[in-house]
């Protein structure tokens, strides 16, 4: 198993400021609604990668909102897994 970190990407509204993921469905109804939602970066997560070429975002629990929590998650990590951290 392979581990990065990579910067956690979301939509967001631009007038009622809600987000939602990028891997749910979409967060509006109309193309009108559309115009209003943007793709920001906030926060990190971590992508798992499988031997057999397979891709996980996220670990189960909430982002991370610094790069040294997210670096301290892949040491704790890689060390009882023995999965390799690419950083």
């Amino acid at each position: 198993m392979q581990i990065e970190i990579v910067k956690r990407k979301i939509w967001k509204n631009k007038l009622t400021h809600r987000t939602a993921s990028l891997y749910g469905a979409v967060p509006w109804l109309t193309f009108n609604e559309k115009m209003d939602w943007e793709v920001v970066e906030h926060g990190w997560t971590v992508k798992f990668t499988s031997p057999s070429g397979s891709v996980t975002y996220g670990c189960g629990q909430p982002p991370f909102e610094t790069l040294e929590e997210a670096e301290e998650f892949c040491k704790n990590h890689t060390s009882v897994t023995g999965s390799h951290w690419i950083n």
